[in-house]
């Protein structure tokens, strides 16, 4: 991918049998009705942006309830979805809340909030369908200007993880599909020093790789590893995931990031 510089459901039954109908449910009229009552907070702040990744729809890994929970209390001029909003390697049954979730999202978008989705590893096959669909934006990445005029990418970050090119990750892929179990979360669990390390080196390749490339931060997910930095002014934003640790990172109108908790 060349980035330019300074630039009880099944999924099938939610999204039907061709997986462009993502976009098309969000410009369609939301059917109201159905799954939890709102729990809207009264006049939420209105934040600038709102950066999330790493939900794993479909997984039963994913914290459901608490991410519908945390959507209905906030609100943002401009929502990026980072990655890995869909499990597509482990999917068996479509969990509870996990379609208030994406019904939530459309609620958003209906009343003005503008949603870009940048695909992950776990949910590439949107990749097929990057487009312009009003309130829906799919892109392989994004470039955010902040308010602090702090120029952003905005990338998942799979492609640029050194460890996508061993030979490990298409065989753990292979196995998640087969046995429909989630090794990645295994790992994590279990094997804290490597993931510790592997994260603390990701970080280092993602600053290298925007800043070579003129940008003067960084916002990505997919390590699973909350994170906010000023590395010599270079900003490093990871939105942390909703599978454990149920993150997400905001930016005000003084242009001013917060970790946000679900």
């Amino acid at each position: 991918m060349y980035i330019p510089r300074h630039a009880g459901w099944t999924l099938k039954d939610f999204l039907g049998s061709d997986c462009a109908i993502l976009p098309t449910i969000f410009t369609c009229p939301l059917q109201a009705g159905s799954g939890p009552k709102d729990i809207l907070m009264s006049g939420p702040e209105r934040l600038r942006s709102l950066f999330m990744s790493d939900f794993h729809l479909g997984s039963h890994h994913c914290k459901g309830e608490r991410l519908y929970q945390f959507l209905c209390t906030v609100e943002a001029d401009t929502i990026y979805l980072i990655g890995d909003i869909i499990e597509m390697n482990v999917l068996t049954k479509w969990p509870p809340y996990h379609s208030e979730c994406i019904s939530e999202l459309i609620r958003k978008a209906l009343a003005g909030t503008r949603i870009v989705y940048i695909p992950g590893n776990h949910d590439a096959i949107f990749l097929s369908h990057t487009g312009d669909y009003g309130r829906l934006l799919i892109e392989t990445f994004a470039v955010h200007n902040s308010v602090n005029k702090k120029l952003l990418l905005v990338i998942h970050g799979d492609i640029i993880d050194r460890f996508k090119s061993q030979w490990l990750l298409n065989t753990l892929t292979w196995m998640e599909r087969i046995g429909q179990i989630n090794l990645w979360e295994i790992m994590r669990s279990y094997l804290g020093y490597f993931i510790r390390h592997h994260s603390d080196a990701f970080q280092g390749n993602m600053i290298s790789f925007a800043r070579h490339r003129g940008y003067t931060g960084i916002v990505c997910g997919h390590v699973h590893a909350p994170k906010i930095s000023d590395v010599g002014g270079f900003i490093y934003l990871n939105c942390g995931d909703w599978t454990q640790h149920c993150t997400a990172i905001s930016e005000n109108r003084l242009g001013q990031f917060q970790m946000l908790n679900g």
